[in-house]
């Protein structure tokens, strides 16, 4: 259409950006488990904020406590037993919201 119409010979192609710097987020298993922890508090706040929950339990504090025990643990094994309570909370959270808030 372009080309039929003689506005560009589509040869040739200019672009223009821009580069912002940022921190890198990077995606561990610790960082997505509180990331999933604090969004999923976030929406069921605002569920509550409009009546359709009635009462929502705050599991982030837990959840941050783990999450600084993982990225602060050298040994493996509490690693692992700190993720493992890290989901669990998620998954608290979560059936939080699926049980209404209650």
């Amino acid at each position: 259409m372009i080309k039929e119409a003689a506005v560009e010979d589509c040869k040739s192609l200019r672009t223009d950006s821009t580069v912002v710097e940022t921190d890198i987020h990077y995606p561990t298993n610790n960082e997505l488990t509180w990331d999933c922890i604090k969004t999923s508090h976030r929406l069921l706040k605002k569920l509550e904020e409009s009546g359709c929950l009635k009462k929502v339990r705050n599991n982030q504090k837990q959840a941050k406590k783990n999450r600084f025990q993982i990225n602060n643990t050298k040994e493996r094994g509490q690693e692992k037993g700190a993720l493992r309570q890290s989901v669990k909370t998620a998954t608290q959270q979560y059936q939080s919201g699926r049980e209404g808030g209650n």
